[in-house]
């Protein structure tokens, strides 16, 4: 027994420790980014289906028999500033880690920016209350956080510091998932791609495939606790994830 008092309160003081990390590197990421540049942001949401086209016709061919029924259309982009009307929808919430107030002043009414940062629970509960009071489940879900994470990554040893900082992590992203589709309309999407650009390296140079790599088959795991079906195209920088929740 005490030795397992002894690693539940090791864990508990990683996660504080991990916890200070994330406030420390979004501190970081605010203030190396005073010009309001992300990397690889996009300003409509079909920029996230370049390698895949037919996704993108089953996302655009789903919302438009949504708005054949005469019901509005909400997109949902994480760790993004995407606009969805391009793909059929009537309004897109944007969750992002910060937006200047010029930027804000420019855009449309069918696009709702809320500052926040992901590993803050008070900030995503504070986004999906926003989202909640819209009164329409959202239908699409673009999920596709590697450009706004960069910070948080495994590099320079961070796993090694903090032995389960990957778990952890993981932990924290999957919850902030299961929250999306909770509050996502039965039958709708989401557009998943892994976190950081080194998940999947050990198997890719293993000669793994992607659809059959240990990240695709946790994706395919959690997808079925949070009642998905799942499908997965692999291609560079993938593998990517088309998450579709039950109808009942």
């Amino acid at each position: 027994m005490k030795k397992q008092q002894n690693a539940s309160v090791s864990s508990l003081g990683e996660i504080r420790k991990i916890l200070e990390f994330y406030k420390n590197a979004t501190k970081e990421a605010l203030l190396s980014n005073r010009n309001d540049f992300y990397r690889v942001d996009r300003r409509d949401a079909s920029g996230y289906f370049g390698i895949m086209p037919k996704w993108k016709q089953k996302i655009g061919e789903y919302l438009f028999q949504i708005r054949n029924l005469k019901q509005k259309v909400v997109h949902i982009d994480i760790c993004g500033r995407a606009c969805g009307r391009s793909l059929g929808a009537d309004k897109s919430y944007c969750f992002s880690l910060l937006t200047s107030d010029f930027s804000k002043r420019l855009l449309p009414n069918s696009k709702i920016l809320i500052d926040g940062d992901l590993f803050n629970p008070v900030d995503f509960s504070g986004f999906l209350k926003i989202i909640k009071k819209g009164r329409v489940a959202p239908a699409f879900v673009s999920f596709m956080p590697m450009a706004g994470l960069q910070s948080y990554g495994f590099s320079n040893g961070r796993d090694k510091v903090f032995p389960n900082y990957e778990k952890i992590t993981y932990h924290v992203l999957a919850k902030r998932l299961k929250s999306i589709v909770q509050v996502l309309r039965p039958g709708g999407y989401v557009l998943l791609e892994r976190p950081f650009q080194c998940v999947g390296l050990g198997d890719f140079l293993l000669g793994i495939p992607q659809e059959k790599s240990e990240f695709a088959l946790l994706v395919k795991a959690f997808a079925r606790k949070i009642k998905c079906s799942v499908e997965i195209h692999s291609d560079i920088g993938g593998p990517y994830f088309l998450l579709r929740k039950w109808l009942k």
